[in-house]
């Protein structure tokens, strides 16, 4: 009786490993199958870059220049969004200033002088045209009124002091012109509205009152140029024309000084 048990349990026995020889060979295939399974394939845009786990089962896939399903039909809002994109791209790329224009001709300022290192004339920058204005302005009136004073004069000293005039502010005229040219104001020939006005009204008087409304004019003016200039001085862009006027406000102070003494002695 064991004897035939025995000889039942081989079968069986080897039945079972026979099924569990089968299972594992079943899962050995499975499994290299899926090691066969080639990768997604990466194109050349952008959004085609994603890893397969990051694509959704249906989604279109980018094939050349438009979105596909799997089975080849062509995603047109897929499409037509893509097609707004690049558009949307290829306007801020094209829109003004989003590149740099200026790498090979150098930076320039503003009002399209050359930049640091170039050669075109110094900016105009700050109060440095009005200064400009104001000296040139003052230089020829001063200079003209001195031609007046020189000519019309009684009192020596008041003719003498004309002449002063003359010489200095013409020196002073030349050597303004000169800075000027180096930059890019534009200087007027003309007296502004007020000097104009104090031309008019000296050439209408003679004698003891002209010299005395000159002389009154001369003090009067000076300390007003002289305050001007000594802003200069303090606040001007041009390093030229700072050191313009801290040379030349010394001199206007000897001016004041002495019209000062004149305007004394003639009341």
């Amino acid at each position: 009786m064991s004897g035939n048990n025995k000889n039942k349990e081989i079968p069986m026995r080897r039945l079972t490993m026979l099924f569990a020889a089968a299972f594992l060979l079943c899962g050995c295939d499975r499994d290299r199958r899926d090691d066969e399974t080639p990768a997604p394939k990466a194109t050349g845009g952008a959004a085609d870059a994603r890893s397969a786990d990051q694509v959704s089962p249906g989604a279109p896939e980018l094939r050349g220049d438009r979105a596909m399903h799997e089975d080849g039909t062509v995603d047109a809002a897929a499409n037509d969004n893509r097609n707004r994109f690049e558009g949307t791209a290829n306007d801020i790329r094209a829109a003004p200033g989003n590149h740099n224009d200026n790498v090979a001709g150098g930076n320039e300022n503003a009002s399209g002088q050359g930049g640091v290192g170039g050669t075109g004339p110094m900016p105009q920058t700050g109060g440095d045209p009005a200064f400009v204005h104001a000296a040139a302005s003052a230089n020829r009136l001063e200079i003209e009124l001195g031609k007046m004073a020189f000519e019309k004069a009684n009192d020596a000293a008041v003719r003498d002091f004309g002449r002063r005039m003359i010489d200095d502010h013409s020196k002073a005229q030349t050597e303004l012109e000169g800075i000027v040219k180096d930059t890019d104001i534009n200087l007027s020939s003309d007296l502004d509205a007020h000097h104009r006005e104090m031309v008019d009204r000296l050439s209408r008087l003679s004698g003891v009152e002209f010299d005395r409304e000159y002389i009154s004019m001369m003090v009067e003016d000076h300390q007003k140029v002289i305050e001007r200039f000594e802003s200069q001085t303090r606040n001007g862009h041009v390093a030229a024309l700072r050191d313009f006027a801290s040379k030349t406000v010394a001199t206007l102070r000897e001016h004041r000084s002495a019209a000062e003494e004149i305007r004394a002695k003639l009341k």
